[in-house]
């Protein structure tokens, strides 16, 4: 899903494991600046530190392979992905 932002567009999509959705990211992107920003990224307690993070962010980097990624202060969590 993209949404339109007055900076850069917003894009979500969810993380799923045979059928069932694990967890959701939001994030950004600037081509100008070559940089794109993980606003949010969630998943429930029982899946957190499973590894489904850096899946999360392999897909970001797979997906836009030409940015730069930063994390938003949404968590310590999500600031060590990167």
């Amino acid at each position: 899903m993209r949404t339109e932002s007055r900076r850069s567009p917003v894009f979500e999509f969810a993380i799923v494991g045979d059928g069932i959705e694990l967890g959701n990211v939001k994030y950004g992107t600037c081509d100008i600046c070559c940089v794109g920003l993980l606003y949010k990224i969630g998943f429930p307690d029982d899946w957190q530190f499973c590894g489904l993070g850096r899946l999360a962010l392999g897909q970001l980097e797979a997906r836009h392979p030409d940015l730069i990624w930063y994390t938003t202060a949404q968590g310590r969590h999500a600031r060590g992905l990167l």
